[in-house]
């Protein structure tokens, strides 16, 4: 077997072997959405409405040097670089890699989107939503939290230190809206 990776295509085997023989390349978008990692905040939140899409990988020179989703957008300048917006550290899958790495990156990176390179190459991206659809999210990833509130996965975070309840960022900036009050004595 040739130790050069390629573009597995999709096959179903019957039962437990199933998850086995669905491949990443499979599951991953292929046309992702690129933006220059100079353009404007506002020219990318414009592309992503168009696209509509979540997430945007950012490039320098061809180069892949980070993701953003809509939601890093939207509280930034709209003339700000959507450079500024990037989150976290770049961290990148091979298309040779399985279902279960992808997952288990995700994980550990806390993100959810992973650009899906061959070689130094984009040829998509994956996320929790993909690996969601073909099952895996429950498996792999269930202790990621999910928002008490809404079922989010998206940009949940622990509210206070609370290990019970975890929130995502739109139903924490609802809550920051009414809690203050009610602590107060208030009645809403």
């Amino acid at each position: 077997m040739s130790h050069e990776q390629t573009q597995p295509d999709a096959t179903f085997a019957s039962s437990s072997k199933a998850m086995e023989k669905i491949t990443l390349y499979s599951v991953m978008r292929k046309s992702a959405p690129t933006l220059s990692s100079k353009e404007t905040v506002k020219t990318a939140q414009d592309y992503l409405k168009s696209r509509k899409g979540h997430y945007l990988v950012l490039t320098e020179m061809e180069a892949v040097v980070g993701v953003v989703c809509a939601c890093d957008l939207e509280k930034a300048h709209p003339e700000d670089k959507v450079e500024t917006c990037i989150q976290g550290p770049l961290v990148l899958i091979s298309s040779g890699d399985s279902l279960e790495v992808a997952a288990e990156r995700m994980r550990k990176e806390g993100v959810g989107c992973l650009p899906v390179m061959f070689r130094d190459k984009m040829l998509g991206f994956v996320t929790r939503t993909h690996l969601k659809n073909v099952g895996l999210l429950h498996d792999s990833l269930s202790h990621i939290p999910v928002c008490s509130s809404c079922q989010s996965d998206r940009h949940v975070r622990l509210k206070d230190g609370c290990i019970v309840m975890a929130f995502c960022r739109d139903c924490m900036d609802h809550m920051d809206e009414y809690i203050p009050h009610a602590e107060c004595g208030g009645e809403g």
